[in-house]
């Protein structure tokens, strides 16, 4: 219930004066007497108390007077309690009107989901609650999916406190559950495990910063609903990872604690193992799991170690193992034992799919993994699909994996090979790929059944590009090959190699010689195998005859040595390019040429390929059933086409040989050819396909549904056409779904049955005609579809405009990027009118333009927009050029009369003033004299150092670009990096923040800031930060400057002496400031010359001036708080010599709210002298140097003055008395060679009792 409703409820409790009724409703018969007149009840008040003057004279007529007086005083009375009773029911009726107004929108709201079925609206609570892995930004995989668990968890709990119906739906969807991991207090795990039903689990535990009797915690609760588990993770993402003897120790505790698990639904296992353990521990680490009852599992994970046999090891289909260094291996020492590794894979009966990952990336010498050589294979008969990547790997390292298995039947394989060979990069300085390849691949009789084949090479080397050998003697038998090098270059193909008789090849990242491509591509068309269209390519490049490459064997080729990305974009080439050379190669007109073939080129994925590749997600993922309804009349088309086509009149081959094109032109039939006693052309026999469909006689019912369409065919002398007539008055012909609001949603119901009826009918029919199969089964599974379709029509269609305006903003809008969003509308908008109607009015999808949106699709957000527009432009060094800055500005500045904001950003190294002042000068160029009469806001940030060169007056105007533009209507503006300009928007000024950082490079130009000061007379809120250690000498002869409207002020002083602080704040003055914030940092402190100008000093200086700060009643005084690590190692360093700093109370006199944070040495005791301010609220936050007696005596004057009304201390201590054992008990008196420890001193952290003795007065209130 809100407010609102309460208000009205409580006030229409109470009760209405005796005779109020009466006298309202006879106030209302006179005036409705009166037609409405309200002059009515005047004339009765005139009638009943007359206005003439009562005059008091004697008359012997009493008893007339008396009556008079009575009439009047009844009258009198009558309009008291009328007007009592009108005031209570006015109040009432009031507020009654503002509840039912809500309660109306709320009613119009609750109608909109109300209407929605239950499972559209589950798909629209689990979209709205699931929180996907990508969702959640860290640096580990790990912690994105544990907080993305964690968060839809929260989420599905937040939504089912809705309302009864809500949770009845969410607590029913798995999805929503199934993630449990012990990040998840154990409450919530178990909770989560309760509502899983009987749906599965998936359970994740990371090592990574949790203590592990938390995680052992975690255990006992999962392990108690061990029946759900459907994947289990185990693995260790801290950085640097965890103390191995603490891991070992954990794998203990879980192996006890989950000794004979019973986990039947378990498919799926992963389980890391940390870097830290030693060889010698690792060898005899526990494998917990090998104890589980897991009958399900068919595919394990397990990184770090060689698995040990285990009794559940035969259900496996899917092996992924990863043998990888230490962190403190050496190369003399082995890590896994090949002997091992053939007992496991003994166990492994059922694999099928096998990946291999073997790691020696090191820093120096290339580590030895394996302890032995394998004696003899094991042969894995059941292997189709194997996967090998190898890492920084020679062949001492490849051949104990390779020789440890037979593979007789695998078919497709892939192998990695990644190095570096660079001189410049750390590891092993060459990888022989020449000598790694035929250790794998050695024969054709290794792997007799491979037929496909892919090879990824990552072989990188900064000065050259590398030549790799493809072992196709090896491989005389595969039929598909991918060949992706990652710009390498493919060495010749001896003429004494039998080529494999291949299908297809693909080619991705390689570097391409002519003469390579037109003799391999030649071969192969003259051993009659291959065919043209199994040719592509994607991102290949061609290689100029001048380029110097390096072989496998270490030896350059070539003496041009022209680097290859230097002339990388212009070689680049495609399939067509790759098969128009070899057609000039090969010019001849003999059958199956080259170009005859070339049509349409697909650049199909790579599969397998290892490279983490993160593509856009898919709006329509969100809106999946959408995107099926819309499919729905693509569909029909597909029909509609199978119905009208035929084979052409003459379907022989060509008789020059030619083999016919895949793209074969169907011709139109003018009449269709199939009839009643049409042969099937699927191959299947009507007791075949009866037997598919679960039966071998027809339904009673199939009778009068086939007489119907007998009937038909009849009548049409056996033309299906007639079947398709009928079928497109059942199930007419339709455009894709416009989601259009329908107020009468039983229309929609009367099609659903009408077209269920007609899929009934279809799907009986077919099941009975196997002449008719190809027909009737199109039929009946687009009416299935459309059915689909309909249902969930009828249920957006329901959704008033009000609403699906929400649903499509929160689905498109992305508040990090702009050009997302307007991508994602745009696509949005095109599905059909209504969405384009809707998403046009939704402002917050338009109204944000930066520079990495096309210019013409600035101008058609700003055409659609009525609302003012937010511009951005960001500019990058390594990417950006002058000419993109003016296309941008260009199209945004036709529009700039609405801009509401803009922001310009400069981002480079030292080497990018170029690129700066190029963009700078067109910024200035295209918006000389820009009219900008609604901008409001303006950010200008340079993150390093702003242009410069020699003409300096043309490069401030470039650089202060703003100072022509007209914007009347300016009122806040932050820079950083330069100091603005005067222009004549900034006297409309009234928040200004500078931020001045160390990269601005040079001397700080005092002159400068109180010149653009002085010309921003309104400015209220003025902000400061200045990072300089040294000043301009000439810009010191300068006057005070004086802002009379600033109320509110802050200073920060970071990496900048004392003495700039001090001349910068003698430079300003503030009459009229309130409320200031000053912030000296540490290393303005410490990082000074000039020791004779001490800290007491600096404030003296700033605030003994009482004309600069007159009004000001609130001070935010932080000091040397710059780093909270610094100062935390700080508190150990007690021998430091520091000066203690004595806080200028005096010199503050209407100072009221003081809040201080002081990370220097506060005296022990204030000094006595003037009167303190007249303190009311003071605040003491992370004091941790104060003076054993500065607090109380601070407190003791401040007491006498009797203004103090509250104090808050956190995190403040004071210095102790120097003492030894007496502060630490768990410290030793004597030092380790046997002397007495010097008495040092510590920190005590002042408590609440502390500080309620020291507040002796009520009055003051401790926080």
């Amino acid at each position: 219930m809100t407010s609102t409703d309460e208000c009205a409820r409580s006030q229409g409790s109470g009760y209405i004066e005796e005779g109020a009724i009466s006298a309202i409703r006879d106030i209302l018969a006179r005036i409705q007497k009166e037609d409405g007149r309200l002059s009515a009840q005047q004339d009765w008040v005139d009638e009943m108390c007359p206005p003439d003057p009562v005059v008091f004279q004697y008359e012997n007529k009493s008893q007339r007077m008396v009556l008079e007086v009575a009439r009047a005083r009844k009258a009198s009375e009558a309009m008291s309690v009328a007007s009592r009773a009108l005031s209570q029911l006015a109040e009432l009726v009031s507020v009654q009107a503002a509840a039912s107004e809500k309660s109306v929108l709320a009613l119009q709201l609750r109608t909109g989901f109300s209407i929605l079925p239950d499972d559209i609206l589950a798909v629209v609570l689990e979209d709205a609650a699931y929180s996907d892995v990508m969702d959640s930004i860290s640096m580990f995989f790990s912690d994105n999916v544990s907080t993305a668990a964690l968060r839809t968890v929260e989420a599905a709990k937040k939504l089912s406190h809705t309302c009864q119906r809500f949770r009845h739906i969410i607590t029913r969807l798995p999805e929503l559950w199934n993630r449990i991991n012990h990040w998840m207090p154990h409450e919530m795990a178990t909770t989560c495990f309760k509502r899983l039903g009987s749906a599965v689990a998936r359970v994740d535990i990371d090592v990574a910063m949790r203590g592990h009797s938390l995680i052992l915690k975690f255990i006992d609760v999962a392990k108690q609903y061990s029946a759900l588990w459907r994947k289990f993770y185990y693995y260790d993402s801290s950085w640097p990872h965890v103390n191995g003897e603490e891991a070992y120790h954990l794998f203990e505790e879980i192996g006890e604690r989950t000794f004979k698990l019973e986990a039947h639904s378990l498919t799926y296992l992963e389980v890391k193992y940390p870097r830290s353990m030693d060889v010698h521990r690792l060898r005899d680490v526990p494998h917990f799991y090998s104890t589980w009852s897991m009958p399900n599992l068919s595919e394990m994970y397990v990184g770090g170690i060689i698995p040990v046999p285990f009794a559940d090891a035969t259900s496996l289909k899917n092996l992924h193992l990863v043998l990888r260094r230490g962190d403190d291996d050496s190369s003399e020492l082995g890590r896994y034992d090949p002997l091992a590794l053939s007992s496991f894979f003994d166990s492994c009966v059922a694999l099928e799919e096998l990946d291999i990952e073997v790691d020696c990336t090191a820093y120096d010498d290339e580590p030895q993994l394996f302890t032995s050589r394998p004696r003899n294979p094991i042969s894995l008969g059941r292997v189709e699909k194997a996967s090998f990547t190898f890492s920084d790997c020679t062949k001492k390292n490849v051949e104990p994996v390779m020789d440890n298995i037979l593979l007789p039947v695998v078919s497709f394989m892939s192998l990695s090979v990644n190095g570096s060979s660079s001189d410049s990069v750390p590891g092993p300085k060459f990888l022989d790929v020449d000598d790694i390849i035929p250790s794998i691949l050695s024969d054709s009789l290794r792997f007799p059944k491979l037929s496909k084949f892919q090879l990824l090479a990552n072989l990188f080397n900064n000065e050259k590009p590398l030549r790799i050998n493809i072992p196709f003697g090896a491989l005389s038998n595969i039929k598909h090959l991918t060949l992706a090098t990652n710009k390498c270059i493919l060495s010749p193909i001896p003429e004494w190699i039998q080529l494999p008789p291949l299908k297809s090849i693909y080619l991705a990242g390689c570097y391409l010689e002519e003469g390579w491509v037109a003799s391999f591509l030649g071969r192969l068309k003259a051993q009659g195998n291959f065919q043209p269209s199994g040719l592509d390519t994607y991102e290949c490049f061609w290689i100029p005859p001048s380029v110097t490459v390096i072989a496998e064997s270490g030896l350059e080729q070539s003496d041009t040595g022209v680097a290859l990305d230097e002339e990388e974009p212009n070689y680049r080439t495609s399939s067509v390019e790759v098969k128009r050379i070899v057609n000039e190669h090969h010019r001849s007109p003999e059958p199956g040429c080259f170009a005859c073939s070339v049509d349409v080129i697909y650049h199909k994925p790579l599969q397998g390929f290892k490279r983490a590749i993160y593509a856009e997600k898919n709006l329509y993922e969100r809106l999946a059933f959408l995107l099926r309804t819309i499919s729905y009349a693509k569909e029909r088309e597909s029909f509609l086409l199978v119905q009208n086509l035929r084979p052409p009149a003459n379907a022989a081959i060509r008789s020059h040989g030619q083999r016919q094109a895949s793209h074969r032109t169907l011709e139109p039939s003018s009449k269709s050819v199939s009839t009643i006693g049409a042969r099937s052309t699927s191959g299947e026999s009507a007791e075949d396909f009866a037997q598919t469909y679960g039966q071998t006689n027809i339904e009673e019912e199939t009778f009068p549904i086939l007489a119907g369409i007998l009937h038909r065919l009849q009548d049409s002398h056996g033309d299906l056409s007639a079947q398709k007539k009928w079928f497109d008055e059942m199930c007419p012909a339709a455009e894709p779904a416009i989601f259009e609001y329908q107020a009468e949603p039983t229309q929609a119901v009367d099609d659903i049955l009408q077209v269920t009826a007609a899929r009934d009918a279809l799907k009986i029919a077919s099941r009975a005609l196997v002449q008719l199969v190809k027909c009737i089964s199109i039929q009946a599974t687009v009416a299935e579809k459309y059915v689909t379709t309909l249902h969930r029509r009828r249920g957006f269609s329901s959704l008033p405009d009000e609403i699906f305006a929400v649903v499509l903003e929160n689905a498109t809008y992305n508040p990090e990027s702009a050009a997302a969003t307007i991508k994602a509308a745009t696509t949005l908008s095109q599905t059909c009118r209504r969405f384009r109607r809707i998403m046009i009015d939704i402002p917050s999808l338009w109204n944000r333009i930066d520079d990495s949106i096309p210019p013409n699709i600035v101008s058609a957000c700003c055409d659609r927009l009525t609302a003012d527009i937010e511009v951005t432009l960001k500019v990058y060094s390594s990417d950006s050029e002058p000419h993109v800055v003016a296309k941008f500005i260009n199209a945004a500045k036709q529009h700039s009369s609405r801009w509401k904001s803009f922001e310009y950003s400069f981002s480079g190294g030292s080497d990018a003033s170029e690129v700066a002042r190029g963009c700078a000068e067109e910024l200035a160029r295209e918006t000389y004299a820009l009219d900008a009469s609604s901008l409001t806001l303006l950010y200008i940030t340079y993150y390093s150092n702003p242009p410069r060169s020699i003409d300096g007056d043309h490069l401030r105007d470039a650089t202060h670009f703003y100072s022509t533009w007209s914007m009347p209507r300016i009122s806040g503006m932050y820079a950083r990096g330069i100091i603005p300009i005067p222009f004549p928007g900034s006297a409309s000024l009234k928040n200004l923040y500078l931020d001045l950082p160390r990269c601005v490079g040079g001397r700080f130009d005092l002159k400068a800031l109180t010149s653009f000061l002085a010309s921003c007379p309104t400015l209220e809120v003025f902000r400061m930060s200045l990072c300089s250690m040294e000043i301009d000498e000439s810009t010191l002869l300068v006057e005070p400057v004086v802002i009379g409207c600033v109320k509110e002020a802050a200073f920060e002083f970071e990496y900048c002496s004392r003495r700039v602080a001090r001349l910068v704040m003698a430079a300003l003055r503030l009459p009229k400031v309130s409320n200031m914030t000053l912030n000296v940092g540490y290393f303005c402190l410490y990082g000074d010359s000039e020791l004779e100008v001490d800290l007491e000093d600096l404030l003296l200086s700033i605030f003994s001036d009482e004309s600069r700060f007159p009004e000001l009643t609130e001070l935010y005084l932080k000091i040397g708080s710059y780093s909270v690590s610094y100062m935390g190692s700080l508190l150990g360093d007690l021998e430091r010599e520091e000066s203690p700093l004595c806080l200028p109370f005096n010199i503050l006199p209407k100072v009221e709210f003081l809040f201080l944070n002081i990370g220097s040495t506060i005296p022990s005791s204030i000094p006595r002298g003037k009167c303190l301010p007249s303190l009311r609220i003071l605040q003491m936050v992370n004091c941790v140097r104060l003076g054993p007696e500065w607090l109380p005596s601070l407190l003791e004057r401040l007491e006498v003055q009797g203004n103090l009304q509250e104090l808050t201390v956190t995190n403040c201590s004071y210095v102790a008395p120097p003492t030894t054992s007496a502060l630490d008990p768990g410290q030793s008196d004597t030092t380790g060679d046997g002397g007495e420890r010097e008495p040092r001193s510590r920190f005590v952290k002042y408590t609440e009792d502390d500080l309620r003795q020291l507040t002796k007065v009520r009055s003051i209130k401790v926080l």
